[in-house]
């Protein structure tokens, strides 16, 4: 059989030039849309989920005098349903709080502690957050209480 009638040769060549082969082409055309459709599955249907953890900077209150912090944090999920969740605040290297929550997904939550600091401790003393979830994600955030009346 010659090249030129092979059903499986890659290019061809005819009147027109040298051309790929239709099979090919085809070929080609498939594995693209293939491409395009599990791409496009993949960025709709396989949304990462995620939560998000912060503290706000403008409610952190130092009171030397009653030795107490005060502030607020918040969490946002966009975890797959509803999610629970542990926090632990300490002052330095102790335990001072720990919580629960339970977050369902695209909601947010704003939350106020008080917090004492330890006699012992010396400034300046960091102040942290460690939330976790029961996915087993861990996040931290943290401030420092500073020796001025500032933070």
């Amino acid at each position: 059989m010659a090249d030129d009638d092979n059903a499986l040769d890659l290019w061809r060549f005819d009147e027109s030039g040298l051309q790929l082969h239709p099979y090919f082409k085809i070929a080609i055309i498939i594995s693209v849309l293939i491409g395009i459709a599990v791409t496009s599955y993949l960025i709709v249907k396989m949304d990462e989920p995620y939560s998000a953890f912060y503290i706000f900077p403008e409610s952190i209150n130092y009171s030397a005098a009653d030795n107490m912090v005060s502030f607020a944090y918040g969490i946002f999920s966009h975890e797959n349903g509803v999610t629970k969740y542990t926090l632990d605040i300490y002052a330095g290297d102790k335990l001072e709080r720990t919580r629960q929550y339970e977050i369902n997904r695209g909601e947010s939550a704003r939350y106020h502690e008080i917090v004492p600091i330890p006699v012992n401790d010396l400034l300046p003393l960091k102040i942290s957050l460690q939330l976790r979830s029961d996915r087993g994600d861990t996040e931290e955030t943290h401030f420092w209480l500073q020796n001025s009346s500032s933070t």
